[in-house]
């Protein structure tokens, strides 16, 4: 699969909103789609503190699974 560095991931994404969060994700090579968890609901920002950031990765098979 590829490599992805989460600490690079939690660097590139701190401090931006979704709609970034999600066009700056897509761009990294292997990564095919993104999705973003705001807690509590009404956060509209990626916390500032990596230490806060959690990533999570899934790898899909080939046929999509």
């Amino acid at each position: 699969g590829p490599k992805i560095d989460d600490a690079k991931i939690k660097e590139l994404v701190k401090g931006k909103r979704f709609g970034e969060v999600q066009s700056q994700l897509k761009e990294i090579d292997g990564i095919n789609d993104a999705n973003t968890k705001f807690w509590p609901f009404w956060v509209q920002t990626v916390p500032n503190d990596v230490k806060k950031i959690t990533i999570e990765f899934k790898i899909k098979n080939e046929s999509g699974k």
